[in-house]
């Protein structure tokens, strides 16, 4: 069943789980994330990456766009559970167009980075034209920026990737004003969280108090967490009972992948076919971080 992403928040909000949302890279990741939420009854975001993690996000093939979009389509159609088709990180009206037209029903539009009159302009103009469609708005305020700097240095020669790698905590004070001008569905949070890995592994401090105060300033409001990976899982646990509904986990289910492949290699020698192993490696944490969220046995 596929539906609006604000739709699978609102539930999640009222009843206090949180739903977790992949990186979907391909197909097989489409494939692992719906069988482990068929297997436990548990709504599913597909959080889609148009390209992967390269920071040039508008440069994207349209036809693979439309491509990947069908086919995230079609599985949602097929099964039971409830399924959204979020359009991750995208900085333009005219990319968050790209992916509307292309058949997601939820789109983020990040102006993270810009001031905050800036940043609700964009996200107004997004929320308009994706409303009238039918879409979902993912925003963000504050802005969550990178766990391992040198992790990702050699991806980008962007100018400004030292902007994007530093984190701007989310002001309780302007999240209220923030939703009343800009009207998104739900906002992304930066309460101690970050993209990617952290720098030696090391578990980073979330801001419990910030996020409540974020909270009692939006409490009809589902709010995300980016960079759901590394950080923590009693970290995670309380997020989801203190009202995050949406979070987004990317490095954690790949390094399952490849931790499947590597398990089997070290043990025979060889991997006859290290996609289907990939795939149930990614399943299996995925598996493993929705009963942590509390969405097992939510669909409905």
């Amino acid at each position: 069943m596929l539906y609006p992403m604000s739709e699978l928040l609102s539930r999640a909000l009222k009843e206090r789980y949180c739903i977790i949302a992949p990186s979907i890279r391909d197909e097989s990741c489409m494939r692992a994330a719906i069988e482990a939420a068929e297997e436990l009854n548990s709504p599913m975001i597909l959080n889609c990456m148009f390209p992967s993690w390269d920071y040039d996000w508008d440069q994207g093939d349209s036809e693979a766009i439309r491509f990947q979009v069908a086919l995230a389509r079609e599985y949602a159609l097929r099964t039971h559970i409830p399924v959204a088709i979020n359009r991750d990180h995208t900085p333009t009206f005219e990319g968050c167009m790209q992916a509307i037209a292309a058949g997601v029903t939820s789109v983020m539009i990040d102006c993270s980075t810009l001031p905050f009159a800036e940043n609700v302009q964009h996200v107004k103009e997004v929320v308009i034209a994706a409303h009238a469609a039918g879409v979902s708005v993912e925003a963000e305020l504050g802005h969550v920026g990178i766990g391992d700097v040198q992790d990702h240095s050699e991806t980008t020669n962007d100018k400004d990737f030292e902007l994007e790698a530093n984190s701007v905590l989310t002001d309780p004070a302007e999240l209220h004003e923030f939703i009343q001008l800009t009207g998104a569905d739900c906002v992304a949070v930066s309460i101690g969280n970050a993209h990617g890995p952290y720098a030696k592994k090391i578990i980073p401090h979330i801001d419990f108090d910030r996020l409540s105060a974020l909270r009692k300033a939006a409490p009809e409001t589902p709010l995300v967490l980016h960079g759901g990976s590394g950080t923590g899982d009693e970290n995670i646990a309380k997020a989801a009972k203190m009202g995050i509904c949406k979070i987004n986990v990317g490095t954690d289910v790949e390094a399952g992948a490849w931790k499947a492949i590597v398990e089997i290699y070290q043990a025979k020698g060889r991997v006859t076919n290290p996609f289907s192993v990939a795939r149930k490696g990614y399943k299996a944490e995925i598996i493993r971080q929705i009963k942590l969220l509390g969405s097992e046995n939510k669909a409905w």
